[in-house]
């Protein structure tokens, strides 16, 4: 902050010493001035094109203009225009930013025609306002002139009695305005830019911010000290009248707010004459302050504190007042969330999208309004007992006939019931089938996109009288147990108010009619039927087709008598409308009475269900206060460890890696925890999650469950953000693809777990309307940061070929959610689309993506076609060729480049890269390394039946000599006929064979003190027996890879099966 203020004082400090400079250099340029002589004068062009052209310039003099006029004045002869010169700017209307162009034409012509000042100050004379009678005839000209005369006089064009001049203008404009100040946006622009150079005074911000940084401000000298002086005065003392004016207005305000909050408590609310005298009071209020405090700070002079009066230490007004600052702020909303808002507040605009031929008929209102005011609402006597013996039993075990049960409530008042209408017959088939289809399809109609479009349908093909009385008969009477169609009913009527307001009236008066029958009715009736009413009402009130002044008459009818069915219908209204009266500014201050006489009353039921209701109503209106739970002390240990992986970057690798190598593994409370937070991939920054695999891939050469765990819980965040489709967990799935990604490129998973992720991406739930809708696209995203983490692998061998099957499934995936937004007449993302293509080109350059579903689609069936014949082939066992093609493609597969920090290369070595070479090991650091590992029982059978399999097939006739077992070893090692790998012998100068000629092998003999020796000797190997042994070992080689097909193809049915299982 201390910076930015610094910065802001040093351009303001230059700022003032360029306009300094600016006005000497001007002034001496005026003195230096030698004006054109006759002679000149007859040189210059004063033909009557070019001196009209100038001067019509003129009169549209500005930043633009400047060039061009500046230019025309050197070669023009003007000396017969000097009078209409002067007038013509005098009178221009120029613009409040292009004043300084002006000054700079004016001090041109000043030092060609000498007679021009005088002529352009007569001028000014003639427009400015001196004498106490005159009359400011336009504000806005007067503004610009006032800073043209004083930027004249600054930069030399007028000398004293220009100052004078301007003296008398600012007089007048702060004399005679000390009372009413109508003239503070005129000098408020003049003050700003003036003040350091004609009054001699810095912004107040300005010189606080100097004597912080010990800085003295520059100093002008152009206008004498005397003016100065004399400007100074003027203002402060127009200032001073106006801080008068400003604690005049605060008065008559504080005066209001409190007579309204007086009002408030003794009457429930204030009139709405005393609230706009308020509102009108408190405006005018802001504008004022706002104009004297911008005044101070140009004056620099600090602006006094203006309190406003509080409450009379009343609670309900305290809370009022918070609340409006709540809903200023946007802290606290009218609606829970913004679908809401929207579905409320927004609405289709049916005269913009409908000919008003369609509802010239129904728009004339013919019903009498829905009247109610919040403020005509009378709370007093609401905290009265009543004293009658209760006609309403309590519990809700019905015991009247089944016909009384089922009595309508429309029929407790015939003169408003709808059933009793006579419908008459309409004359058109056509148009009653499109109704009756209409009525049949409203209440499966439960989304906002839906009810609009029924609302569009109605107003286009139904609306009649007829089919009006209908909608509404049906609204009222059919569907009474489904409380979850009202919400939909209301916007539907809400929709068609402004077309329709009878259908609005007639609902309404019909609703409060029912309410206040039911209310006064003394007999047994089904209080559901009770409560659908009152939740209707409710429901026209959020939409603002009833009055919140009739919601709040309603509430205090069921509060005045609250007993049996009415504590079920209050709190119904409360649950549904509660929380928007009572967060809404003018109806806050009686919700609120209403709700505490409802939670006094409540300690009068005994009934523990109607308890119940009345606390969720209540606290569905004010949510209980939340209490902070004191924060555990957290480990040390942990804390140290998730700072760690938090602050691990590129420099940190090393020590990273030291510190959790030294972690006790052993312990399950610390291990679980370092493998929740390696899990977590966004601990660290997104451009160190590559690092965090790295470090994975490091601790996994120690202890090989790190990277099993951590693979494991990603792939459950990617499952479980797809079964729940959630739009928060998007970010935190991209995330963990990536993550997954980056652990495949440091090798702690296999290619087969991202072709599984791949392929779960786009087939589990795909166009599921609650897993993946036709509008979802977080999939694509998904697959392609996928690819483009660790796709550059895939290009080789067996793996290029399961891509490619991949992006074939793929790209019909894409195509079908195309051709889904098509259907809906929607354009498809470019941005999806152009990521997609970024990954296609970066994994297989040059790819092409087919462009119509059904081209994808051939692609799928001829590659489903190709695996056919495989199948088919395995069945018959004809697949050992292409068994063996398919291991030499996985042995060429091109290695991942692994960055990691630390491998391991052996019992005690750790290799690193090139560039950074890296070691995690001390020689004086204690590393607990833990590899035991539990071995089962059939693990202990299948390592001794491997190695007994490998024993026989490498075995060879021995001596029957006792052979020591480091011998065995290196004879193991050295017998054979295969040529030996140059990569896993140690080749020395001149031990290099022939070998296409000789074989190495081993002797055993006995040497001295008869102890056994193993000798290698070179030697010709026998063309049969090498080629027997080859023979048996390409026999082998073949049954194996004959057994590996069977064994994965049976794999691959088994989780076939599984997936079909689990679909199912």
């Amino acid at each position: 902050m201390d910076n930015i203020m610094d910065g802001r004082l040093q351009a303001y400090i230059q700022e003032v010493e360029s306009r300094e400079k600016c006005q000497l250099d001007d002034r001496k340029k005026l003195e230096d001035a030698v004006p054109f002589s006759e002679e000149q004068l007859r040189k210059m062009d004063s033909t009557l094109k070019r001196t009209t052209a100038f001067m019509k310039k003129l009169k549209n003099v500005g930043c633009v203009q400047l060039a061009s006029i500046l230019q025309d004045m050197d070669k023009i002869n003007l000396s017969k225009f000097v009078e209409e010169m002067a007038m013509t700017i005098a009178e221009a209307k120029i613009k409040y930013n292009e004043v300084q162009a002006v000054v700079t034409v004016c001090v041109h012509l000043s030092c060609y025609y000498s007679e021009f000042s005088p002529l352009l100050l007569l001028e000014f004379r003639k427009l400015l306002p001196l004498k106490r009678n005159d009359k400011i005839q336009n504000p806005s000209k007067l503004r610009v002139d006032i800073r043209l005369l004083g930027e004249l006089c600054l930069h030399g064009v007028f000398g004293k009695e220009g100052v004078q001049l301007l003296g008398s203008a600012v007089s007048f404009l702060t004399l005679t305005d000390k009372t009413e100040h109508i003239n503070i946006p005129i000098l408020l622009p003049f003050c700003k830019t003036m003040n350091v150079d004609l009054f001699g005074l810095h912004p107040y911000s300005m010189k606080q911010a100097a004597s912080t940084a010990n800085i003295k401000l520059p100093e002008t000298s152009i206008i004498s000290a005397d003016h100065k002086k004399i400007f100074t005065n003027l203002l402060l003392d127009y200032r001073s009248s106006l801080v008068d004016h400003i604690k005049q207005d605060l008065l008559e305000m504080n005066q209001l707010l409190l007579s309204i909050k007086r009002q408030t408590r003794t009457r429930g609310d204030a009139s709405a004459e005393d609230r706009n005298h308020l509102q009108e009071t408190r405006a005018r209020y802001e504008k004022i302050l706002m104009s004297g405090t911008q005044l101070s700070e140009y004056l620099g002079v600090e602006m006094e504190t203006m309190r406003e009066e509080q409450s009379e230490d009343e609670e309900e007004e305290v809370s009022a007042l918070e609340l409006s600052r709540a809903l200023q702020e946007g802290t606290i909303t009218i609606w829970p969330d913004e679908d809401t808002r929207q579905f409320y507040e927004t609405k289709m605009e049916l005269r913009q999208l409908v000919p008003a031929i369609l509802f010239q008929e129904s728009e004339q209102r013919t019903l009498d309004l829905v009247e109610g005011k919040i403020e005509d609402v009378d709370l007093s006597g609401l905290d009265t007992i009543v004293e009658e013996a209760e006609d309403e039993g309590d519990d809700h075990s019905e015991s009247v006939d089944d016909e009384e049960v089922k009595i309508d409530l429309n029929e407790m008042d015939p003169s408003i019931a709808l059933s009793g209408i006579e419908v008459p017959k309409i004359s058109g088939q056509d148009l009653k089938l499109m109704m009756n289809a209409f009525m049949e399809q409203l209440p499966w109609l439960i989304n906002r996109d839906l009810i609009d479009k029924a609302a569009l349908d109605f107003v286009t093909n139904l609306n009649t009288k007829n089919n009006r009385k209908k909608l509404c008969q049906m609204m009222l009477e059919q569907y009474r147990n489904r409380l979850d169609l009202l919400p939909f009913y209301g916007r539907l009527v809400a929709t068609l108010e402004p077309v329709m307001p009878d259908l609005a009236l007639e609902l309404s008066h019909s609703l409060l009619q029912q309410f206040r029958t039911a209310v006064q009715n003394k007999t047994k009736q089904r209080v559901d039927l009770k409560i659908r009413c009152a939740r209707f009402i409710s429901e026209l009130v959020k939409f603002g087709i009833i009055p919140k002044g009739e919601g709040l008459s309603c509430l205090r009818m069921v509060l005045f008598d609250f007993r049996g069915h009415n504590v079920d219908m209050c709190c119904a209204m409360v649950d549904a409308m509660g929380q928007f009266l009572y967060r809404s500014t003018d109806s806050h201050g009686k919700m609120k009475i209403l709700l505490g006489v409802m939670m006094k009353k409540r300690d009068r039921i005994n009934d523990p269900r109607q308890q119940m209701l009345i606390d969720n109503a209540f606290y569905t209106c004010i949510p209980p206060t939340v209490e902070e739970k004191p924060k555990c002390e957290s480990d040390p240990f942990q804390d140290f460890i998730r700072y760690l992986i938090s602050n691990l970057s590129r420099y940190r690798m090393e020590i990273t890696v030291r510190c959790l190598r030294k972690l006790d593994w052993s312990d399950p409370v610390c291990a679980n925890y370092a493998v929740e937070c390696l899990s977590n991939p966004s601990l660290p920054r997104y451009n160190n999650v590559p690092y965090l695999a790295s470090l994975i891939a490091a601790l996994s050469s120690c202890h090989d469950w790190i990277g099993i765990r951590v693979l494991d819980a990603t792939l459950e965040d990617i499952r479980i953000a797809l079964e729940l489709n959630n739009p928060s967990l998007n970010q935190i799935t991209l995330l963990s693809v990536i993550f997954l990604g980056q652990l495949y490129n440091y090798s702690v998973c296999d290619s087969p777990i991202i072709f599984k992720t791949l392929y779960q991406l786009i087939t589990f739930g795909a166009f599921d309307p609650l897993l993946d809708d036709w509008n979802n696209l977080t999939r694509i995203v998904l697959v392609c940061e996928l690819l483009l983490v660790c796709g550059e692998y895939f290009n080789v061998g067996s793996a290029k070929k399961k891509l490619d099957c991949f992006l074939a499934y793929f790209y019909r995936y894409l195509l079908a959610k195309e051709e889904a937004f098509k259907a809906h007449d929607i354009i498809f993302p470019k941005n999806v689309r152009f990521r997609v293509e970024e990954m296609s080109d970066y994994v297989r350059k040059g790819i092409k993506i087919p462009k119509s579903f059904d081209e994808a689609q051939r692609v799928i069936d001829g590659i489903q076609q190709q695996y056919k014949k495989m199948v088919d082939a395995a069945l018959e066992g004809k697949v050992a060729q292409q068994t063996e093609e398919e291991e030499m493609d996985e042995e060429e597969e091109e290695p991942r480049k692994i960055n990691c920090a630390a491998e391991a290369g052996g019992d005690e070595d750790i290799s690193s890269s090139e560039e950074n070479v890296v070691s995690i090991h001390d020689e004086n650091e204690r590393v607990r390394v833990h590899t035991n590992r539990v071995l089962l029982p059939e693990d202990e059978l299948f390592v001794r039946q491997l190695e007994q399999s490998k024993t026989n097939a490498v075995s060879v006739p021995v001596s029957e000599i006792t052979v020591p077992t480091s011998a065995r070893q290196k004879f193991h090692r050295s017998i054979a006929f295969d040529i030996p790998d140059a990569s896993t012998r140690d080749i020395k100068s001149g031990d290099i064979l022939d070998s296409g000629t000789e074989t190495r092998m081993a002797i055993l003999t006995r040497g001295k003190g008869n102890k056994t020796v193993l000798k290698a000797i070179a030697m010709d190997a026998p063309s049969f027996l090498t080629e027997t042994w080859n023979a048996q070992r390409e026999k082998e080689r073949k049954e194996f890879t004959a057994h590996k097909h069977i064994t994965l193809s049976m794999n691959e049915r088994m989780m076939m099966d599984d997936n079909e299982s689990l679909s199912e």
